[in-house]
């Protein structure tokens, strides 16, 4: 019998908590929550609400480590001070550097265009 090499590889660690910067744009935000939610709602070939539920407690644990990864990775964005590359990139209220505001990547929503993309502010 061949012993098969477990894999000890945590994806969330891996992939998507690996840089706060990760995500300071909205894209990242919901390419990493869509993973969240994959990964709970079971093997690829079956996912379900029913699997979802069952490990809801692991689910809100990594969706609420993706919110607090979203947050600081937004901390020193400021779309008010005329130095900023966020400047004028304001979403439903402006931002200053230091407080906990992700409203900003919602000018990303309004503004998004797949040839632009990479015009972003960098962050």
């Amino acid at each position: 019998m061949v012993k098969r090499k477990e894999n000890n590889i945590d994806t969330m660690d891996t992939f998507v908590f690996t840089s706060d910067k990760v995500h300071a744009d909205l894209y990242s935000v919901i390419v990493d929550l869509d993973l969240i939610i994959r990964r709970h709602s079971g093997p690829p070939h079956a996912p379900s609400i029913e699997h979802l539920t069952n490990n809801k407690d692991a689910f809100e644990k990594d969706a609420l480590r993706l919110i607090w990864s979203i947050v600081h990775a937004n901390l020193d964005v400021d779309t008010i001070d005329d130095e900023s590359p966020q400047k004028g990139q304001a979403g439903l209220f402006p931002t200053r550097v230091g407080r906990p505001d992700i409203t900003h990547l919602m000018w990303q929503l309004k503004n998004y265009n797949k040839k632009t993309e990479k015009k972003f502010a960098e962050y």
